[in-house]
């Protein structure tokens, strides 16, 4: 990757930020469960990033997005109860992004499926950071992980569709998305 894309994808990490927190408060604040803000955010910022990953086609793209997003995350609820430990689930998540995405030859259906796969990584990983870590968080994402893993999925495949269709369909051409890809 060169300066221009890490800077790009920097942007995407932190937009992706910014979306995710005014948007996931929200809802958080109104139901009190951890991870439940994405339930109103996570098919826009899941576009976001996938639109970023198309633009900068290389393995460690999630990575760095996720390296943004979540450092971003520590002060905030976004991704869980505020914590340094928001580093490691971003990482992971990016990573199983990369991984998925290579596997699947960069195809459309690997960004589609390492959107979902990805997002799961975050809820799995937010949660065995809260039972490591004694957090309170634990207990009420404990009674609902399946159900959150079941949505968070569904909104990964959907915002990943989205986000290869936003990109392939309208972005693609555009002069700055070309010179981001080289």
């Amino acid at each position: 990757m060169n300066t221009r894309q890490y800077i790009f994808l920097g942007a995407i990490g932190a937009i992706g930020f910014v979306l995710a927190f005014g948007l996931g408060s929200f809802v958080n604040a109104l139901t009190g469960t951890p991870l439940t803000g994405g339930l109103l955010n996570g098919i826009i910022v899941g576009i976001v990033l996938t639109v970023g990953l198309k633009a900068v086609p290389k393995f460690g793209a999630g990575v760095v997005i996720w390296i943004v997003f979540s450092a971003l995350a520590i002060p905030t609820i976004t991704m869980g109860t505020p914590g340094a430990y928001k580093i490691i689930v971003g990482i992971a998540s990016g990573l199983v992004w990369d991984i998925v995405v290579t596997l699947f030859r960069r195809r459309n259906s690997g960004y589609i499926l390492g959107s979902a796969i990805g997002g799961d990584a975050v809820i799995v990983g937010t949660f065995i950071a809260a039972v490591i870590l004694g957090l309170p968080a634990a207990d009420k994402l404990r009674s609902a992980i399946y159900s959150l893993l079941g949505i968070y999925s569904v909104m990964g495949l959907i915002s990943g569709w989205l986000g290869v269709m936003l990109y392939r369909k309208k972005l693609s051409n555009l002069a700055l998305f070309k010179r981001i890809a080289e």
